[in-house]
């Protein structure tokens, strides 16, 4: 279905004015922006550079929304404007508008709603309310931070629901094998070519006397590890990019394999976050 001349008139002008450059600002971009519209990393983070990203980004979501419409996306069939209206994030653009808060496949809403708020929680932990402190500053506890990531593939022939049943109930596993304070699990599922293509990814904070095995198997698959033991503001932008990375191939994978993997996603439960890093909004308030 193409978009129609009335829809293309309500689209607004989101011309960049100004590139935000805190650390939650780049943790975004290089989960979101960079994999997309720049894996070579050659944009920089200049008014022009990001202006010509954003850009690319809009327009390619568009289409996208548009053919995954047509594919029997089930959650196009309604607010389609709000999806295509969706602002940018980490800037300041000539025009405004509410979040469409489609984060499973928005890039957009991804970077606010899954990178952003990840970012925000690990913050408050190990910073609390010292905003103004600098990037390269440890941290005032002495907590330490874990990331791991796992992929493997699966034939797109395979029980989807079946599939992603057995990813949601995987996201705690790590916690048996890592005695931990709070941490952030995640599983995304994505199409390439005849495949399904399952990242489980987690974040763990833990205590620094707490010794990890050099690989764990947390379902029967080995993680690759990361130990963060001087945490600073640069470091959580960094593992929080590496674990909240965008699937791409949600934006350039098979049309109706993701058209049908959305529609199977709906609903279901593929993050979580656990001890320290649950109920961000009451920690604040104390």
């Amino acid at each position: 279905m193409s978009p129609s001349r009335r829809s293309q008139q309500a689209l607004k002008d989101y011309r960049v004015l100004s590139v935000w450059r805190r650390v939650r600002d780049r943790a975004q971009r290089d989960a979101v922006l960079r994999p997309l519209v720049d894996p070579r990393g050659e944009l920089q983070e200049s008014l022009v550079d990001m202006s010509t990203a954003f850009r690319r980004l809009l327009s390619v979501r568009q289409a996208r929304a548009y053919a995954l419409r047509t594919a029997g996306w089930r959650r196009l069939s309604r607010g389609m404007l709000y999806v295509l209206n969706c602002p940018p994030f980490g800037v300041t653009s000539r025009a405004s508008a509410r979040s469409c808060r489609v984060y499973r496949w928005c890039p957009c809403c991804w970077a606010r709603e899954v990178v952003g708020d990840v970012y925000d929680r690990l913050q408050w932990h190990f910073f609390g309310e010292r905003a103004a402190q600098s990037a390269h500053d440890a941290a005032v506890c002495v907590d330490q931070l874990v990331t791991g990531v796992h992929s493997y593939n699966v034939s797109q022939t395979a029980d989807l629901s079946a599939l992603l049943g057995e990813a949601a109930a995987g996201l705690g596993c790590f916690r048996a094998e890592l005695a931990l304070e709070g941490g952030f699990a995640l599983t995304t599922v994505e199409p390439l070519a005849a495949d399904w293509v399952v990242r489980h990814r987690f974040l763990a904070v833990v205590d620094p006397l707490t010794e990890l095995p050099s690989m764990v198997g947390l379902d029967g698959r080995p993680y690759r590890l990361e130990r963060y033991s001087r945490v600073a503001r640069i470091d959580l932008g960094r593992a929080v990019a590496e674990v909240c990375r965008y699937p791409t191939q949600l934006m350039k994978g098979s049309i109706e394999a993701t058209a049908a993997l959305l529609n199977e996603i709906e609903g279901r439960r593929l993050s979580s976050n656990y001890g320290c890093l649950r109920n961000l909004t009451a920690r604040r308030k104390r």
